[in-house]
């Protein structure tokens, strides 16, 4: 959010199928992925109100002979409460908690993955609008001119390990009878939990770091047709012509302006009629 209260007038170009779409602002294209890991967030918060409940004494899975007060014990241990069924508690419950936490943080994965794409691409660019600081990049081994962001490459192969982990605990689980030993062991799902939990900080690092040049995203705006759905637009709203046919304007415009090699703003009056 602060990042992108810094940028509410930085207009950047935005894409649809890799391919230049639109111009938006940054905090427009922020605040997307920012919601998009507030509703993570809610994912595990929710899966946590389910996960805090205790299993104990249930015993293999018809509970105790001993007089246990399964209840005061949960409580003790800082437990919201327990599993109330006891088959359930150690031999159900086991499978869908931890399958419901582990994928919460694999979405998570996805998010940052994308986003981590996405500014990974701007390095096919000679001269992109987006950059990691100088220092967080290194040079290559033999191409002098090369400037190699590998710490986007650390966050999408912790994503990776995240996602990974993640299909593991459900695997584990798929195809078994109630009981089995195969999904029982927490240790995909912790090792799931580490992953993401070192994909995090990595993310927050990148993102703490990140250069935008406003004067050469306006510039990559400028110099192409990211703006033609909107003259559809105004002929529709302005002069009444139906969309379909400014539509079809506009794109005869791009096709010309760029076999001209002239960028919006270059066209004259004569050839826009």
């Amino acid at each position: 959010m602060a990042f992108a209260s810094q940028h509410v007038e930085t207009i950047v170009p935005a894409y649809t199928h890799g391919v230049k779409a639109q111009p938006t602002s940054f905090a427009h294209y922020l605040l997307a992925f920012s919601a998009a890991c507030e509703r993570d967030a809610e994912r595990l918060e929710a899966a946590f109100v389910r996960l805090n409940r205790s299993p104990l004494g249930a015993a293999a899975l018809g509970t105790s002979g001993f007089p246990l007060n399964r209840e005061r014990l949960a409580e003790l241990l800082g437990f919201d409460g327990v599993v109330e069924n006891s088959y359930d508690a150690n031999l159900v419950s086991s499978v869908d908690s931890k399958i419901e936490f582990a994928n919460a943080l694999a979405s998570s994965a996805v998010t940052i993955g994308q986003l981590m794409q996405n500014l990974h691409t701007q390095y096919h660019n000679p001269r992109p609008w987006i950059l990691l600081s100088a220092e967080q990049t290194s040079g290559s081994s033999i191409m002098p001119q090369k400037r190699n962001p590998r710490p986007l490459d650390g966050v999408r192969l912790l994503a990776t390990s995240v996602i990974g982990n993640a299909h593991t605990v459900t695997l584990n689980a798929h195809n078994t009878n109630s009981g089995m030993n195969d999904y029982r062991p927490a240790t995909q799902a912790l090792e799931t939990a580490a992953a993401a939990h070192a994909m995090y900080a990595a993310y927050a690092h990148v993102m703490a770091n990140l250069v935008v040049d406003t004067e050469r995203a306006l510039a990559e705006v400028d110099i192409d047709y990211s703006t033609m759905t909107e003259v559809a637009d105004v002929l529709l709203r302005e002069a009444e012509v139906p969309f379909r046919i400014g539509h079809h304007y506009a794109s005869e415009l791009t096709t010309y302006g760029r076999s001209s090699g002239k960028r919006p703003k270059d066209l004259t009056d004569e050839e826009l009629s």
